[in-house]
């Protein structure tokens, strides 16, 4: 009996050393994880995205932007609509292609002008919603699956390197998915305040796939 009893015990610890030894195996340090994910997925040349962002005043949500665009560096093509306006842009090095829906013709902005740039930055730029001056504290959340593929999912709460961001919003809640498989971002998802209208927030996402597939994107015929 006393033996069995040992035996028992022995069988017990075992099992919770091989726990313990699996959590500290797999542990996840939340913000050099995230920092990794982040460098890994500007550091990619190509991929696709989705951007939607939703207007919420007063408990009435509104989409507001909603976008897939694709990128072939130095290039970005962009199609969907913004601010209940349909819009195809192409950025092809320093220079902006914009179809006109109504006269069913391109607009040609050469040089890429600052406001210009300013005004798409978010479409043509969907990592410029993860400019961050400081990350502070980075909260793990666990596994999840994300379209069939299994990520890890972080929220945190940063101080954000976009000026435009910085002026119309505040109290920036971000929560992140980060494939398991090959360390990119897969999902972003931002909501912030309104600093003009307190009984208004927005809601951004981001969606990314096809990192590294061979993207080429050219300048649309006139």
């Amino acid at each position: 009996m006393v033996k069995k009893v040992v035996f028992a015990v022995i069988i017990l610890g075992l099992i919770v050393a091989g726990v313990v030894a699996y959590q500290e195996f797999n542990q996840v340090e939340p913000q050099v994880k995230l920092e990794h994910a982040l460098k890994k997925t500007a550091a990619s040349k190509t991929y696709r995205y989705s951007i939607t962002q939703q207007l919420t005043i007063d408990g009435s949500s509104k989409a507001w932007t909603k976008v897939d665009g694709e990128k072939g560096a130095p290039n970005t093509h962009i199609k969907g609509s913004m601010y209940g306006s349909e819009v195809d842009i192409y950025q092809i090095g320093d220079t902006i292609y914009q179809r006109d829906q109504f006269a069913k013709k391109w607009i040609i902005v050469k040089g890429a002008p600052p406001a210009a740039q300013e005004v798409f930055m978010t479409e043509l730029n969907p990592l410029a919603n993860f400019n961050f001056k400081e990350l502070g504290e980075v909260k793990y959340l666990g596994q999840e699956k994300l379209d069939g593929q299994k990520t890890q999912k972080f929220q945190l709460n940063p101080s954000v390197q976009n000026q435009l961001m910085e002026t119309l919003w505040t109290d920036f809640n971000y929560t992140m998915y980060v494939s398991l498989k090959n360390g990119y971002l897969l999902k972003g998802v931002l909501q912030a305040k309104s600093k003009v209208k307190s009984n208004s927030s927005l809601t951004l996402t981001v969606n990314f796939k096809d990192f590294g597939q061979s993207i080429e994107i050219t300048a649309p015929s006139k």
